[in-house]
């Protein structure tokens, strides 16, 4: 599923190529003439040459389009802002931006007020910001309005709402609504956690895949089916948000069925890829290899999981 961040900063890389125009379109007279003289597109391509090494600049240039009314700009002021953690700047571009109805502003609104990422929470200002992008048409701005409900929800009448927002939004193909719902579902009715985690991974997401996945492999709420539970972890792997704990399972059934040393090779070399993301990589890496250097490596990226890993490696060793 999808970090905050990670939606955002995907919903920006989408609108600057609404708005953005090449830098030929000025063949003849500096960029930043041209910016200040009123070429909104121009301060935009300025600002993304400049955001990865030199955000500060990066702002003026975004905040120069912003105040000419470019929707994109103020989101792009915005998003730098909240890379650089001024959640005040941050919230005034993402306001500006709403207020010219670029839904992933409205969706960035919600974000700095939800206080994920540090700040006070603001959870009314979230919820009407979040709501906002999803009457702008952003599926995951609806999913939100849906998540933050279940969240606050006092009555069984107001967790049905909030459980109908999500639905809605899964099918509107906002994959972390499906995935919410796949988690609500989780303890009261598994065999409908695992139907929205399914539909999850259909949109790409891997997380959900990874989910799906070990309902399958445990029975949890469906007929328990190896192949089944297999299948997901390697669409979790291969999906565009890729889970790479899904890589790793997906990669260890793959050495343990491999017929041959080039079979092996492939999935040994999937799962020091893997490592280098995630410890149960590295855990399942030194199960093939029986080398406690892999071992050493998952206890480093995970301390909390180390003693488990130690004695299943044990274990795994002594048979």
């Amino acid at each position: 599923m999808k970090p905050f961040l990670i939606i955002l900063i995907l919903l920006i890389s989408c609108s600057s190529k609404k708005g953005e125009k090449t830098q030929t379109q000025f063949p003849n007279s500096p960029l930043e003439t041209a910016c200040n003289n009123g070429a909104f597109d121009t301060c935009l391509a300025l600002g993304r040459s400049s955001e990865k090494t030199k955000p500060a600049e990066a702002e003026k240039w975004f905040e120069k389009a912003c105040v000419l009314k470019s929707a994109v700009g103020c989101l792009s002021a915005g998003g730098v802002m909240l890379t650089l953690n001024d959640h005040e700047k941050a919230i005034f571009y993402f306001a500006k931006g709403c207020e010219l109805n670029e839904a992933a502003s409205c969706y960035g609104t919600g974000i700095v007020y939800s206080g994920v990422y540090g700040g006070k929470a603001d959870h009314s200002r979230a919820v009407d910001s979040f709501r906002r992008s999803c009457e702008l048409g952003l599926g995951d701005g609806c999913a939100q309005v849906g998540i933050l409900g279940l969240e606050k929800s006092k009555s069984e009448t107001e967790r049905i709402e909030s459980v109908e927002k999500l639905k809605a939004a899964c099918t509107a193909k906002a994959d972390i609504a499906c995935y919410a719902l796949g988690e609500h579902f989780t303890d009261m009715k598994p065999d409908q956690s695992a139907r929205w985690f399914g539909e999850g991974c259909k949109l790409g997401d891997g997380t959900s895949c990874l989910a799906a996945g070990f309902a399958y492999a445990t029975g949890n709420g469906v007929e328990a089916s190896e192949t089944k539970s297999y299948d997901l972890f390697k669409q979790g792997c291969l999906s565009p948000e890729k889970d790479w704990v899904a890589c790793s399972l997906y990669g260890y059934a793959d050495f343990r069925t491999a017929t041959n040393e080039d079979e092996k090779k492939i999935a040994t070399e999937l799962l020091k890829s893997t490592c280098e993301k995630e410890a149960e990589g590295c855990f399942r890496m030194a199960l093939v290899d029986s080398d406690p250097v892999w071992l050493e490596k998952a206890c480093t990226l995970n301390t909390e999981k180390c003693d488990v890993y130690r004695r299943y490696f044990l274990k795994a060793k002594n048979k």
